[in-house]
């Protein structure tokens, strides 16, 4: 392995060697994000998500550790593309993670890490990278847009997939959806008029925020049987290059001149 002395991103595996998302097979990225995703989801108490106060940290410490920890993956692989010195070596890193969003589907079920990986990949600077998006169509042509058809619009077909894996076995759900599901919910009224104008507790809104819950511990109470790797895990939490939209947006005008 190669030593890197410009300190640009990379997890570092001792004195003057760097580990890099290439380096590692897309099967361990996808598994290594469900055993920190998901250790970081079973913390999350019922009592946080029926607070509703999901942007509240001191509300929701434990969820706030979970999106602060994918949001630093998200900014880690989204500079990978963007530090890449070439199209074809940005093509090269989308390719990888595309092949990694795969992995998170097929093989663990991890479906928060799926869609955090196409929170990457449709992220405006990176999307408009169309010369590097040309390579990747013509390495695995029909690879990403079939990724998004097993999505579908805002990962509901992938929330679907989530409850029957969730009955069979170990699966990481997109938390995001149960975040909506419940914010939606709560929208019903508590109580519900009858005729003789008689004010009854809306069972059924309660019914289904139960079953909202209950498939939540559910798949906290299935642990992944995968070991940790703390390189890997060093890895996807990286300083990133770019670390906000602003320095994300910069830079890939510069790689790209968005269109007029």
């Amino acid at each position: 392995r190669t030593s890197r002395t410009d300190g640009e991103g990379g997890g570092t595996l001792g004195s003057g060697f760097s580990l890099r998302l290439l380096d590692v097979r897309p099967a361990e990225l996808a598994q290594q994000m469900a055993v920190a995703q998901h250790t970081l989801f079973r913390r999350i108490p019922v009592s946080e998500l029926l607070s509703l106060k999901f942007a509240d940290e001191d509300a929701c410490p434990n969820l706030a550790r979970l999106k602060r920890w994918n949001d630093r993956c998200v900014f880690f692989m989204a500079s990978e593309v963007l530090a890449a010195p070439s199209d074809m070596e940005r093509a090269s890193v989308l390719c990888h993670l595309i092949v990694v969003a795969e992995e998170c589907i097929s093989s663990v079920s991890n479906l928060d890490g799926a869609m955090l990986i196409s929170s990457v990949l449709e992220n405006a600077a990176i999307y408009r990278l169309s010369r590097a998006w040309a390579r990747v169509e013509r390495r695995m042509p029909g690879r990403w847009a079939a990724i998004k058809e097993v999505s579908g619009v805002g990962g509901r077909k992938l929330v679907a997939r989530g409850l029957a894996d969730g009955r069979g076995g170990v699966c990481m759900p997109f938390v995001g959806s149960i975040m909506q599901q419940l914010v939606g919910l709560n929208e019903f009224p508590a109580t519900v008029g009858t005729p003789d104008g008689t004010e009854l507790v809306n069972f059924g809104k309660w019914r289904r925020i139960a079953q909202v819950l209950q498939r939540a511990q559910e798949s906290q109470g299935v642990q992944y049987l995968l070991t940790a790797s703390p390189a890997v895990l060093r890895l996807l939490q990286s300083p990133a290059l770019y670390d906000t939209p602003e320095a994300m947006d910069a830079r890939s005008a510069q790689l790209q001149a968005p269109r007029a």
